[in-house]
């Protein structure tokens, strides 16, 4: 028996606006100082660069692994800045709280983000193999004309002589 998890097609424009938002509520107090603010932002233009160039693998790939170099960053930055009294003080400045909240979620969502970018390089035609997971480029088209590539078929089409011609 198996089980198909058919995931709902999540556009990459959607996953980019959704962190460029929440990286911008979240450096509103500038807690979380400057390799927060470097980071993210650096993250929101891989993506618009991923957005921008469709067919490049090089795009998707450079903004998954900046998507996984920013959790680390993300992790450390608000373990370094953070403090139990953002919080729990109730003085603590309310723009704090919701630039600690906001920096939260987006930790929170990088993964589920981190999926979707690894569907859309693998639609881009990718690959990409884990141990005990593979992931590879799966798609619906059919050439017209039997083989996809007509060469390919003629394993000494690259090393066939020249015709000779008689003289007359």
């Amino acid at each position: 028996m198996t089980f198909t998890l058919r995931v709902p097609a999540l556009s990459l424009r959607a996953i980019v606006l959704f962190h460029t938002f929440l990286s911008i509520w979240a450096v509103l107090d500038g807690y979380l100082g400057t390799a927060y603010f470097y980071a993210s932002f650096g993250l929101s233009m891989i993506g618009v660069w991923a957005l921008g160039d469709q067919t490049s693998l090089e795009a998707i790939t450079l903004y998954a692994i900046a998507l996984v170099f920013t959790m680390l960053n993300d992790c450390i930055t608000m373990g370094v800045y953070s403090t139990k009294d953002i919080v729990f003080n109730d003085y603590a400045p309310n723009a704090r709280k919701f630039s600690f909240a906001m920096a939260l979620i987006s930790l929170l969502f990088k993964p589920i983000s981190l999926f979707f970018a690894l569907r859309e390089f693998n639609r881009r035609g990718g690959s990409l193999t884990v141990p005990g997971i593979t992931v590879s480029s799966t798609t619906n088209y059919e050439p017209i004309g039997g083989s996809p590539d007509p060469v390919s078929q003629d394993p000494n089409a690259n090393n066939a002589t020249p015709p000779k011609y008689d003289s007359v």
